[in-house]
């Protein structure tokens, strides 16, 4: 639960009450073509290499629109999954997603506040069909870093997300907090970041996200892993 979530996802849930969550408006232009590999490491040190994730991003032309194509593999020791994601160029919103694991195959379709989605257990013999209907849009979870990165970063900034997991069937609302602005250490430089906090079901996690190029640095996950360039 917790990698799917952090991972073909990176994750959070409820904010404290101090302060009023503001209007999310995404920034398409944050967003652009690029082959990012993040490690897992954890360990007293974080020296021991634990997962290796692999994130591509290229605009290509689907169901006759102007979309990103978001491709993401996951590989580690316990588990090997792959993820395509599509969502509009223009508005960020999801279109389509295709999940891909050893016990499952799973395939959504998203309008706004419906998902749709096909998933083919291991070893059955067809898949199982469903409608998800929420009273607002909801993201992609897969989309996690793409919606962060695309915030009005500021000092203060916080505001709520729907996020819709696949293996779970439903929408987790994810509140996200800028906890400060901080230089992260990346191959032996410091980069400017926006540090963003995040809770989900007891765990928080910590995300540094560039301030000049709003790619995603760092993540440090509530049970004490990191994910790292």
């Amino acid at each position: 639960m917790q990698m799917l979530i952090r991972l073909a996802a990176l994750a959070l849930l409820a904010m404290p009450s101090a302060g009023k969550a503001q209007e999310m408006v995404l920034n398409p232009d944050a967003i652009f073509p690029a082959v990012d590999t993040l490690y897992a490491v954890a360990g007293p040190t974080h020296a021991d290499t634990t997962g290796v994730s692999i994130q591509s991003l290229r605009r290509v032309t689907h169901d006759g629109m102007e979309a990103w194509e978001m491709a993401f593999a996951w590989r580690s020791a316990r588990r090997q999954m792959a993820d395509t994601t599509f969502f509009a160029v223009r508005t960020l919103a999801p279109i389509a997603q295709h999940r891909v694991a050893e016990e499952h195959r799973i395939d959504l379709r998203f309008d706004g506040p419906v998902v749709r989605s096909s998933r083919l257990q291991s070893g059955a013999d067809a898949p199982v069909e469903r409608e998800f209907r929420f009273e607002q849009p909801v993201y992609a979870g897969s989309m996690m870093d793409i919606v962060y990165r695309a915030l009005p970063l500021a000092e203060g900034f916080r505001t709520r997300i729907p996020f819709f997991i696949p293996e779970q069937g439903k929408v987790f609302w994810f509140d996200v907090q800028v906890a400060g602005a901080e230089d992260v250490q990346v191959r032996g430089r410091a980069v400017a970041a926006w540090r963003l906090e995040a809770l989900v079901e007891g765990y928080v996690d910590t995300l540094w996200i560039s301030r000049e190029s709003r790619q995603l640095l760092k993540m440090e996950s509530g049970d004490g892993s990191w994910m790292i360039r």
